[in-house]
């Protein structure tokens, strides 16, 4: 599935790159290919070069990083899916190792939590059994596009090159929705209590609407 998102999102890139400068007469020429790994997940990329200094460049990122945290007195055990693709430009001033870039991704990231099984949870400010929770789920997620800016260096040898590049991915407010699995999930005072839990969580996850992205590339030019 990965290969085929990828394969389309080349395909999508080529042919903006070819329809939006047809008309000014640049060359639109394969520049680079990168592997990449960094906050936003492990992955590939293709830059395309469409003026001396501009590149553009088609990126797809993945992957499920396991971790454990506690939310509001209730713990949990999470799983952390990034899951990204977009495309970037690059501005490359002459002479300099040193560039500018900005793009727009397809966002997929997501948290999934999975509350560790205990005795009673205290939700709401009520306290119910684990017999009445069964099994309590939350998921994170954000806003579908997620607009990107960063800076880079490029440190080349011949036609290879290491990148190291940082900036921010702003993927928009965290979204939570919970759910449990027992008898009581469906209650209205239960499902009531839930909504201060929800909350909670919302609180705890606001600052990851800005996510700092730090990313490693081992690059080949052609």
């Amino acid at each position: 599935m990965a290969k085929r998102l990828f394969n389309k999102l080349l395909i999508a890139i080529v042919g903006f790159s070819t329809f939006g400068l047809a008309e000014q007469a640049w060359a639109i020429e394969p520049e680079q290919v990168s592997v990449r790994a960094g906050t936003l997940g492990a992955g590939v990329e293709v830059g395309l070069e469409i003026m001396p200094t501009l590149i553009l460049r088609g990126v797809y990122n993945n992957f499920d990083y396991d971790y454990k945290k506690n939310v509001d007195g209730i713990a949990y055990d999470g799983t952390l899916a990034l899951g990204s693709y977009g495309a970037q430009v690059d501005f490359h001033p002459p002479a300099i190792p040193f560039y500018v870039t900005a793009g727009m991704y397809k966002n997929d990231n997501n948290i999934n939590l999975n509350a560790r099984q205990q005795g009673s949870y205290n939700i709401g400010g009520n306290t119910y059994s684990a017999a009445q929770i069964g099994t309590l789920n939350s998921r994170v997620s954000y806003g579908p596009t997620a607009l990107y800016g960063g800076i880079g260096m490029e440190l080349a040898a011949g036609p290879a090159a290491l990148v190291l590049e940082g900036g921010l991915y702003l993927q928009n407010d965290p979204s939570v929705r919970m759910s449990a699995s027992g008898p009581i999930g469906t209650n209205p005072a239960f499902l009531a209590d839930l909504n201060s839990e929800i909350a909670a969580q919302r609180d705890s996850f606001d600052k990851t609407k800005y996510w700092p992205a730090i990313t490693v590339m081992a690059r080949w030019k052609f």
